[in-house]
């Protein structure tokens, strides 16, 4: 796959697809992360299929979901330093093309964290 900056460009397509579905679904309640990073243990990234390794077939993108908060809350926490906990992750499986250039989100599902 591509990658920018360090992050796999399947990776923003399925979260850019995923995002005005998942605000639809959990307008007041959750909010997933704005960004991919594979420095956070909480983040992750894996192509699938293809010929000999080259020109994956399918990604799984999986990213922290957080509890939506008043704007004055993050503030408060931003102010402070203090990082807010997930309380689920998004799984987002795609269709790749290209070699993961050209991304189509398939599936998407949301996970309770214990």
């Amino acid at each position: 796959s591509p990658i920018f900056q360090g992050t796999p460009v399947a990776a923003t397509l399925l979260m850019h697809q995923a995002a005005k579905i998942f605000d639809k679904q959990f307008d007041s309640l959750l909010e997933m992360s704005a960004v991919f990073s594979r420095m956070i243990k909480e983040f992750g990234y894996s192509e699938s299929g293809g010929f000999l390794g080259t020109w994956a077939t399918g990604v799984e993108v999986i990213v922290p979901v957080f509890e939506k908060l008043s704007e004055t809350e993050e503030a408060r926490l931003g102010s402070v330093g203090i990082r807010k906990r997930p309380v689920g992750s998004l799984k987002m499986k795609g269709k790749c093309t290209y070699g993961c250039a050209v991304v189509q989100l398939m599936h998407m599902q949301v996970l309770k964290l214990d």
